[in-house]
C-alpha cells in the first residue's frame, strides 16, 4: 500500500493530464446530499417503526382480564399510537433541517420515546384502576407536551 502512495505521489502529472469539465463540484455535491437525504429519511423511519414496535411489546405483555384493566390497556395502545405517528411525522420533518438541527431534533425524540424500563411496568399492582388511569394519563399527557415542544420548534425552523 505504501508503495502504491509513493508511486501516485511521483508520477501525480501522469495522472492529472485533463482538466475537470466546470461545475462538476456543485453537481457532485449535490448527488452525493441526495443519497444521504434518502438514506437518513430510510434510517429515520427504521428507527421509529423499531422504537414503536420495542414500546408495544411490553403493553401487550401487561394486558389481564379484568374490564377495567382492559379500558386502562386501550388508553394505553391509543396514546402509544399517537406517539408513534408524531416521532413519525417529526423524523421526516427532521430529514428536511440543516445537519445540526436534524440531530438535535432526532435526539429529542429518541428521548421522548426511549424508555430503560418501560413505563407500563413501573406501576405497582396494588394501586387502583383509577389511580393507574391518571398516573398513565399524567405521563402520557406530558409526553405529548414534549413532542408539542419539538414541532414548534421544527416549524420554526422551516419557516425561515
Amino acid at each position: 500500500m505504501d508503495d502504491l502512495r509513493q508511486f501516485i505521489e511521483e508520477n501525480r502529472s501522469d495522472f492529472e493530464l485533463e482538466s475537470l469539465p466546470g461545475g462538476h463540484k456543485m453537481r457532485f455535491e449535490r448527488k452525493i446530499s441526495s443519497f444521504g437525504r434518502r438514506r437518513r429519511m430510510y434510517y429515520v423511519v427504521g428507527a421509529a417503526a423499531a422504537i414503536i414496535l420495542a414500546v408495544m411489546v411490553p403493553i401487550i405483555s401487561v394486558i389481564d382480564g379484568d374490564k377495567q384493566s382492559d379500558n386502562i390497556t386501550a388508553m394505553v395502545f391509543e396514546y402509544e399510537r399517537i406517539i408513534g405517528v408524531r416521532a413519525t411525522e417529526l423524523y421526516q420533518k427532521a430529514v428536511q433541517l440543516d445537519s445540526q438541527n436534524q440531530y438535535i431534533v432526532i435526539n429529542t425524540v429518541d428521548q421522548l420515546l426511549y424508555e430503560a424500563i418501560p413505563f407500563v411496568e413501573q406501576i405497582p399492582d396494588e394501586l387502583s384502576s383509577m389511580e393507574k388511569e391518571q398516573i398513565f394519563r399524567d405521563y402520557y399527557t406530558a409526553k405529548l407536551d414534549g413532542f408539542d415542544a419539538v414541532s414548534a420548534y421544527v416549524g420554526e425552523l422551516l419557516e425561515i
